[in-house]
């Protein structure tokens, strides 16, 4: 039996106790895939007897539904339902802390655990929250810009509307066509901009800059963004948000998250140069 700490374990219970919100949204998207029958439909995917109780409030069993499986061989089987704004990698992860405060056979607990699982909670809750989260950047002399994150996916307006005249209104809100994220941010620099999205752990980037061949002043210059998302796939340890982003020189960009211990990390790169890898911070 792992000698786990009881304030430990205090802690990661407090923390799983707040994924009794998702419960409605797990079991409308199960009522979805497999209509009234979603109890026992569950309980064969789950592999669960049936002198076990199906129950979503559960947190086991909800988290179960969630994560991603390993079958035999470690293969591995997609999430039975892919709930809005979390990783089933990490509710895998969360799955495994909770399993080892239960002393489950196989279960292993480490050192830091417990900030581990509030991170991962805290990033459920911020990936899944109704509310939109929002974040602002400006070109110098040029525009200033806002965007929105709602269920997932990423809207922006920016002002003056039209950039040959400083007394025209904010536009309207535009879609950014993206992948479902659950966190963004944005920096900006002297003659571009950078939105940061966080989608399955992974940081997708896109980039607004000037026309480096109009030698109009700045206020009237063209711009442009990127015409697709990029991923920083080459150093591909999985985060959670929130993220954010910050620039200290016109060739300078970093990025703050959390890692898969539920520490702060951060990474950054020079002159458009590959990214670092993230690292504690």
């Amino acid at each position: 039996m792992n000698n786990i700490p009881v304030d430990s374990t205090q802690r990661v219970e407090a923390a799983v106790r707040q994924l009794r919100s998702l419960v409605g949204d797990v079991e409308d998207a199960l009522v979805c895939l497999w209509k009234d029958e979603w109890p026992d439909k569950l309980r064969e995917k789950l592999r669960v007897g049936n002198q076990t109780p199906i129950s979503l409030h559960d947190s086991r069993i909800l988290l179960k539904t969630i994560a991603e499986h390993s079958g035999k061989g470690g293969q591995v089987h997609a999430p039975i339902i892919p709930l809005a704004g979390i990783d089933p990698r990490q509710a895998a992860v969360l799955l495994e802390i909770q399993n080892a405060i239960k002393h489950e056979t196989g279960a292993r607990w480490h050192d830091g655990d417990d900030l581990r699982a509030e991170r991962i909670v805290a990033s459920f809750m911020a990936g899944t929250r109704k509310r939109s989260e929002r974040t602002f950047a400006s070109v110098l002399e040029h525009h200033q810009e806002v965007f929105e994150l709602r269920d997932g996916k990423v809207w922006h307006r920016w002002w003056p509307a039209v950039k040959s005249d400083p007394e025209s209104p904010w536009s309207d809100w535009h879609h950014m066509d993206s992948d479902h994220a659950s966190s963004i941010a944005s920096v900006s620099g002297q003659h571009r901009l950078d939105i940061f999205i966080l989608v399955a752990g992974l940081i997708q980037q896109r980039t607004w800059t000037l026309d480096p061949m109009d030698d109009r002043p700045v206020r009237l210059r063209s711009g442009s963004w990127s015409k697709q998302w990029s991923g920083r796939r080459s150093y591909a340890q999985h985060v959670t948000g929130p993220i954010d982003a910050v620039s200290h020189h016109p060739d300078h960009l970093e990025l703050f998250a959390f890692g898969e211990r539920g520490q702060q990390v951060h990474r950054w790169s020079w002159g458009g140069n590959e990214w670092t890898p993230w690292m504690d911070f």
